[in-house]
């Protein structure tokens, strides 16, 4: 492991201290989603930022239909390191992005912090709520029961990627098939499913065949908390480093090989710091969540996948039973 991840890790660690020490009692994978969007960035923890941010979103709510406090801390932490300042623009933004979303798809309470992400990492004006809404309704016809409030955002980002918006679709059934046989659990296969089709730079077959071999991969390594957060960020790292005409088995053992690696510094480096034990499946997801940083720019949209996705399984189970103490 190199001192890049290193620093990382060490990076993250403080910034999940910092936020739970700011947001008293938050639950922990909402914690560790608000550290992680620091870090990302590169940033620390801003505690008067992220209290300004907090209290502006905070003034914002009354033009929700939904009580905001229990996504407040990953709203916040979204504005707080993608935002200027007191910047008005951004705030209509997000406003005028949520009226839209809101006439476009069933509402939900979620719809604010799908707009505030998309609002603060993609270009407002390149959406598409047309395609997007078309992609949603075949999603929902073809996978009635996995198809939930996190596909409203990855349907609006494939909606922004793809021209043709039947290109995601087919690609994303192709997956369906090439896969159901080896991922068993359906909101695993969706989720994997939803970011490999947006990977529409190479055949999807290749992306499923990485998958699966990754799969195999964690398990002979004797990592057995391989849950739906953990499979997408991995397969977004798959994807990314999978080639046409290029053999991938050796770059994923690496990987394989750096995410133990990662995993076993983050339980010794954790000792150091004073906020709630990590256990072994958080932290090879934040091990994993950190090393996918390497391939971001490199494919961007299918990251934005991964990282809603993530967001959205901590939401269901965000509670407002936190203080926020700045």
């Amino acid at each position: 492991m190199d001192k890049v991840l290193q620093n990382r890790i060490d990076n993250f660690l403080n910034n999940y201290r910092e936020i739970q020490a700011a947001y008293y009692g938050l639950e922990k994978l909402n914690s560790l989603v608000c550290a992680y969007i620091f870090t990302e960035k590169g940033q620390k923890v801003n505690k008067y930022g992220l209290q300004d941010a907090h209290k502006e979103l905070d003034r914002l709510s009354n033009a929700f239909k939904h009580d905001l406090k229990p996504f407040l801390p990953i709203m916040a932490s979204v504005m707080s390191v993608c935002s200027d300042e007191g910047s008005k623009a951004e705030k209509e933004e997000f406003k005028t992005l949520y009226k839209e979303m809101e006439e476009h798809f069933t509402e939900s309470e979620y719809l604010p912090v799908s707009a505030c992400i998309l609002s603060n990492y993609k270009d407002m004006s390149k959406l598409d709520f047309t395609g997007a809404n078309e992609l949603y309704s075949k999603l929902l016809d073809e996978q009635l029961w996995n198809t939930h409030e996190e596909d409203v955002p990855v349907t609006i980002l494939a909606a922004y990627e793809f021209v043709n918006i039947l290109t995601y679709y087919n690609n994303f059934i192709t997956c369906k098939n090439l896969l159901n046989k080896s991922i068993k659990k359906n909101n695993k296969l969706q989720s994997v499913c939803e970011l490999i089709a947006m990977d529409g730079s190479k055949n999807p077959d290749i992306d499923c065949k990485a998958v699966v071999y990754l799969d195999k991969a964690l398990k002979k390594a004797g990592l057995n908390f391989y849950n739906d957060n953990l499979a997408v960020i991995l397969g977004f790292i798959a994807v990314s480093i999978t080639k046409p005409g290029e053999q991938f088995e050796k770059k994923i053992d690496a990987i394989v090989d750096l995410l133990g690696a990662a995993e076993k510094y983050l339980h010794t480096e954790q000792m150091n710091y004073s906020c709630k034990r990590l256990f072994k499946k958080e932290r090879l997801l934040i091990a994993a969540m950190l090393i996918s940083m390497d391939y971001i720019d490199a494919n961007e949209n299918a990251y934005l996948t991964a990282f809603i996705i993530i967001v959205f399984e901590a939401l269901y189970v965000a509670n407002d039973n936190y203080e926020l103490y700045i």
